[in-house]
């Protein structure tokens, strides 16, 4: 190793321009990887547990109720202002 004194040098546009910093996105594949990764093992138990307990059962059907009282309260009030134009 002591005959060569050049090893870890460099030299040319490689000691201006390193090649990490050729790539500005270096690094944010793995932070977005990980990220996903993450989410994704946070994600999948609740995801799971939900689906097991049939809540997405309860919460279709309170949406077509929640919308059906909408419809009929405006229906409602429709009808209430016809009586009471004349």
């Amino acid at each position: 190793m002591a005959d060569s004194p050049d090893i870890g040098k460099r030299t040319g546009p490689e000691q201006l321009n390193p090649p990490a910093s050729r790539d500005p996105w270096r690094g944010t594949h793995n932070a977005i990887g990980w990220f996903l990764h993450l989410i994704h093992d946070r994600m999948m138990p609740n995801l799971r547990e939900f689906l097991s307990e049939r809540q997405p059962l309860v919460w279709v059907l309170a949406l077509i109720i929640g919308i059906g009282v909408a419809y009929f309260a405006i229906l409602f009030r429709n009808i209430i202002g016809y009586v009471q134009l004349p």
